[in-house]
């Protein structure tokens, strides 16, 4: 059997149909199976798809990071698999064995679900918002068709509606799932509880590129990291996220973590973006063919803002303050004047050209109550002006429903030496358990500053 090759076909929104079907449309009919893990390898969740800690430049902290707490951060940024099971008809055989059945959540996983197979009371537990919410355990019991400590054969098999769960060629449960695509197919192999020792997945099944997480939410004392951004130069791509950490009093700080992702795909480690005093609540980036350029909107309660911050910086760590865009100022007109409110908030995205040439960022006002889309653009003469947004000008970033199969996110990307560098949020447990990155060759043209 020979590993499935896509074509890459990729836009600038992550959505998880987006990365179902354009990062991993198959070209053709494809008749051989894809190998999930190769036959006898015995395969542990982080090399079947994890990200060390070394890649995610996560620093777990010393309050936290016990010798028993390290393998739950551990399991933190890793991600499933890389194969992604659509709505049609499929077939998963793998090869497993389970040293015991004592509920320690070993489970063939999915996007938003799992099926157990360590339950002591049955061989299948459905668990997940994918199969309806909570756990529902399939049959009257556990019977000795699938035995501890010896290998068996587990088969998945979708035809329509109808899911068959097999073991050695028998079919034991069968339950409904009609339209619904599985997405990333991987294991949870229950501390240890069970060996994966061949995996493959035919039919409605494609591959699609791996993601690398940039910042983690098991890195230090910090919370989360929330609303991505990138941009590129001609040599290198920028990557901030506004990290978020909440004291037990409730009081928020937070501040903006920085990677630097050269052409070749290596990446500086994490930092801490240097600017004033300001505390950063939503930012947007640029390069602006001398210098970075940075948007950043100061943190309150009400997440709404009277003026942005504009920051430029030649290195991408140190940013200097060079001026700001208020959201009240430099009407174009009279009636725009007297409609104009103080309360705006800064899309989280990276700048684009203006069809003036100058920079150009997103934002929403609250005008009479009600929230307007908005421009941040900069004026002819180095200024910045909040107004009204025009038609042309087109939005390259939104807010996402899902991203890799977790939670709601936001997402952002950039072209860097002819591969599209596309940031999000992602993760298992919470939506902004991870700032992820998936590299892929830019085939669908990016708008980025040059």
């Amino acid at each position: 059997m020979t590993r499935l090759r896509n074509p890459v076909n990729t836009v600038i929104t992550i959505v998880r149909a987006l990365l179902m079907l354009s990062l991993c449309a198959a070209a053709g009919a494809q008749n051989a199976p894809i190998i999930i893990v190769e036959h006898g390898e015995g395969i542990d969740v982080a090399d079947l798809a994890g990200v060390p800690f070394t890649i995610a430049n996560a620093q777990p902290s010393e309050t936290h990071a016990t010798t028993s707490t390290l393998p739950q951060l551990q399991h933190r940024v890793v991600q499933h698999s890389t194969v992604l099971i659509g709505r049609g008809d499929f077939r998963l055989d793998a090869m497993i064995m389970l040293d015991r059945f004592d509920g320690r959540n070993a489970a063939l996983t999915f996007d938003g679900g799992a099926i157990l197979l360590d339950a002591p009371t049955h061989e299948f537990v459905l668990r997940g918002a994918l199969f309806g919410g909570g756990t529902e355990p399939l049959g009257i019991g556990r019977s000795a068709k699938v035995p501890a400590g010896v290998s068996f054969a587990l088969a998945l098999t979708r035809t329509g509606a109808s899911v068959v769960l097999s073991v050695n060629g028998e079919d034991l449960e069968k339950f409904t799932m009609p339209d619904l695509a599985l997405g990333r197919v991987g294991f949870d192999l229950g501390n240890g509880n069970m060996r994966v020792l061949s995996c493959t997945v035919e039919g409605d099944a494609q591959t699609a590129a791996r993601p690398f997480a940039l910042f983690s939410a098991a890195d230090g004392e910090v919370d989360e990291h929330r609303d991505p951004v990138i941009a590129a130069s001609n040599s290198e791509a920028l990557a901030l996220a506004v990290a978020v950490t909440t004291a037990p009093d409730g009081s928020v700080a937070t501040k903006i973590r920085a990677r630097t992702i050269n052409a070749d795909g290596t990446m500086s480690p994490a930092r801490d973006l240097i600017i004033d005093a300001v505390k950063p609540d939503f930012i947007a980036i640029a390069h602006d063919g001398s210098q970075w350029v940075l948007l950043v909107q100061e943190w309150n309660d009400a997440h709404l803002v009277e003026a942005v911050q504009v920051y430029a910086s030649n290195d991408g760590t140190r940013f200097q303050r060079i001026g700001e865009a208020q959201s009240k100022s430099r009407a174009q007109s009279q009636a725009e004047s007297q409609a104009m409110s103080q309360a705006m908030r800064l899309a989280p995205t990276a700048l684009v050209r203006h069809p003036s040439g100058t920079l150009m960022a997103y934002a929403s006002r609250v005008i009479d109550g009600a929230a307007q889309s908005a421009s941040v653009v900069q004026q002819s003469d180095g200024s910045w002006l909040v107004r009204e947004r025009h038609a042309d000008e087109n939005v390259a970033a939104k807010k996402v429903a899902a991203a890799w199969g977790g939670p709601a996110g936001t997402a952002c990307c950039a072209s860097l030496a002819g591969m599209s560098l596309q940031v999000f949020e992602g993760g298992d447990a919470s939506p902004r358990e991870h700032v992820l990155c998936v590299r892929v060759p830019a085939i669908v043209s990016v708008p980025a500053v040059k």
